[in-house]
């Protein structure tokens, strides 16, 4: 199954590793990791707004102006098809 994150940008499921908000993502407290992942992945900003998510692969970090519900909610329904939740 693949995911639609935004745009014409859709990605296979199984390449995600995690999908976590743009503000904790970007707060003080995980400012070191992400920076870390900045430097060690192409940085792939998708939104026309305002970031509200960030979907991290194994090669790339995609930003998205998507919420992190709806990103959930969408990779959930995938996982409840094959079995993983």
């Amino acid at each position: 199954m693949y995911l639609y994150l935004e745009g014409d940008k859709i990605i296979p499921e199984k390449d995600v590793i995690v999908i976590l908000s743009y503000k904790e993502m970007t707060d003080d407290r995980n400012r070191d990791f992400w920076e870390e992942e900045k430097r060690k992945k192409e940085v792939v900003f998708l939104c026309e707004r305002e970031e509200r998510s960030v979907v991290i692969t194994d090669e790339k970090i995609y930003v998205s102006s998507y919420g992190l519900e709806t990103l959930m909610r969408r990779a959930k329904e995938f996982f409840s098809i094959v079995g993983g939740i």
